[in-house]
């Protein structure tokens, strides 16, 4: 019997099979803290060209990505993960004094749910778009936002991925990591909606000598 390889299914499993790895190697990658934001745009960078079947070599295109956009993309990672470690915090303060109800509570527990969504929304649309484009910082700052607000609904699924990926971590484990890799392809998915379909092509480190930048405004 002939196996096709171009079938859905065996498609399917590549493409499965390709996003573990990448996903282990963002999660290793992120490990020293300081690498957050590369191992992040890398990625959400290569899960989206494995999304769009554009992903030849998938650790070359992660490592590719990974060093290409270190400079740029170490100091905004730091923030990042700053700010979730206030996050955290706030949490921690909120379940701690939960049950002294108090107005400093309740604009607390309103601020922190809203700054949450945010930040969970927030982080694929900035790293995803600094894989994806020629961009300064201060251009993938705004651009994160404005991706945000031009398809909320795909903000929202981004969200959801991340409670069902956290969900899942929490409560099954070490198994749960199926769950995180099946979210975070999602939200790939989500960001190949979102971005311009043929920007790729001025982004990859591979691209050929003389191709023109694009930016996105």
């Amino acid at each position: 019997m002939r196996i096709n390889p171009d079938s859905p299914i065996l498609l399917a499993l590549s493409h499965a099979f390709d996003a573990a790895v990448v996903t282990v190697l963002g999660i290793l990658c992120a490990a020293p803290v300081i690498t957050i934001g590369p191992a992040l745009t890398a990625m959400y960078a290569t899960l989206m060209a494995i999304a769009e079947d554009r992903c030849s070599g998938t650790l070359r295109y992660f490592f590719n990505s990974f060093k290409e956009n270190f400079r740029l993309t170490a100091p905004l990672g730091l923030g990042y993960a700053l700010a979730g470690a206030v996050l955290v915090g706030d949490w921690w303060v909120l379940f701690a004094f939960d049950h002294e109800p108090s107005m400093f509570i309740s604009v607390l527990r309103g601020t922190t749910i809203a700054f949450t969504v945010l930040f969970l929304a927030y982080g694929p649309y900035l790293f995803g778009g600094m894989g994806r484009y020629e961009v300064t910082r201060k251009q993938a700052l705004r651009n994160g936002l404005g991706w945000m607000a031009k398809k909320p609904g795909g903000a929202l699924e981004v969200v959801v991925c991340w409670l069902v990926l956290l969900a899942a971590f929490y409560l099954a484990r070490i198994m749960g990591i199926f769950v995180v890799i099946a979210c975070l392809y999602i939200q790939a998915r989500v960001l190949c909606r979102t971005f311009d379909p043929e920007s790729w092509k001025n982004r990859h480190p591979s691209r050929s000598a003389g191709e023109e930048e694009i930016y996105y405004e």
